[in-house]
C-alpha cells in the first residue's frame, strides 16, 4: 500500500512542476496517473478486507497490529503535513 500511495505523489509531484513550468497535462500522463491511483485504490480495499478477515478470527491482534501501524505512520509522516496520507 505504502508503494502505491507513493508511485502516485511521485506522479502528481512530477506533473505539478510540469504545470508550474508551464507544461500542459498531455492524456498519456493523465491516464497513467488515473492509473495509479486506481492500484493503491485496490491496495487500500485488499488491506480493509484482510484487516476484516483478521478482526473476524482474532480481535485483539487486529487490535495490536492497529495500533502498531499507528506507530510506524507517525515515523512515516513525521516533518509532514498532520493526518500524512
Amino acid at each position: 500500500m505504502l508503494d502505491t500511495k507513493a508511485a502516485h505523489f511521485a506522479a502528481l509531484e512530477s506533473g505539478e512542476q510540469e504545470a508550474l513550468a508551464g507544461v500542459k497535462p498531455r492524456l498519456a500522463q493523465q491516464a497513467r496517473l488515473a492509473g495509479l491511483l486506481e492500484e493503491h485504490t485496490a491496495a487500500v480495499q485488499r488491506f480493509k478486507a484482510e484487516m476484516a478477515v483478521l478482526a473476524g478470527a482474532d480481535p485483539a491482534a487486529r487490535d495490536a497490529l492497529v495500533a502498531l501501524l499507528g506507530r510506524v505512520n507517525e515515523g512515516l509522516t513525521s516533518g509532514s503535513t498532520p493526518g500524512g496520507h
